[in-house]
């Protein structure tokens, strides 16, 4: 019998369940033919990467459910070592009155940032904004609102005047009738009272 007639004698007999064992049992696979097919058939790479996939998942799940509780357990207890109830309380008191003296810091300053604003006539309404627990930092901040303030001013006063809508009283006297104005309607024009 020549090759081409095996040949021949195979492929009419593929669907014979007697020949397809035979030819099964004549090749056994190898590690590297295993590994050479993964390599090279797309649907074995697939297949094989699913696999691993499914091997990493259930240790990863082994892991999380057998060390990592005790792992964590260890973490937190060389980081937060167990207090008695007493240790608790005295934390607990020491973090209340850290916050009490905080907040009473903050009321001293604001104090001190409100008597500097009225010193030099800023709103009061700002201290809020620039309030700190540093004293050095909240007036260094009102400082800096106050230098905006001033550049804000002048930059308007300056727009103001190159318009052209103001035009200051000739002679620099009073020459309109002010007969039937209060002194609190004249103050508040800016006028100043005269005896």
């Amino acid at each position: 019998m020549e090759l081409k007639e095996i040949q021949e004698f195979f492929e009419s007999n593929k669907n014979n369940q007697e020949v397809n064992e035979y030819l099964q049992g004549l090749k056994s696979p190898t590690l590297e033919g295993v590994q050479q097919f993964v390599t090279s058939n797309e649907d074995a790479k697939k297949w094989f990467s699913s696999e691993k996939d499914k091997h990493f998942d259930k240790g990863l799940n082994t892991w999380m459910e057998k060390t990592f509780p005790q792992k964590l357990d260890e973490e937190i207890k060389k980081r937060y070592p167990d207090e008695t109830p007493e240790q608790q309380r005295i934390r607990e008191l020491e973090m209340k009155f850290e916050e009490e003296a905080r907040k009473s810091k903050i009321a001293e300053v604001k104090l001190k940032a409100q008597s500097v604003a009225n010193e030099k006539k800023l709103p009061l309404s700002i201290i809020d904004l620039v309030v700190s627990d540093n004293e050095d930092k909240t007036l260094e901040s009102l400082s800096i609102f106050e230098e905006a303030m001033q550049s804000f001013v002048q930059n308007e006063v300056e727009n103001r005047l190159k318009d052209g809508d103001y035009i200051p009283p000739s002679g620099g006297k009073i020459t309109s009738n002010l007969e039937g104005f209060s002194a609190s309607q004249l103050i508040s024009q800016g006028f100043s009272q005269t005896k």
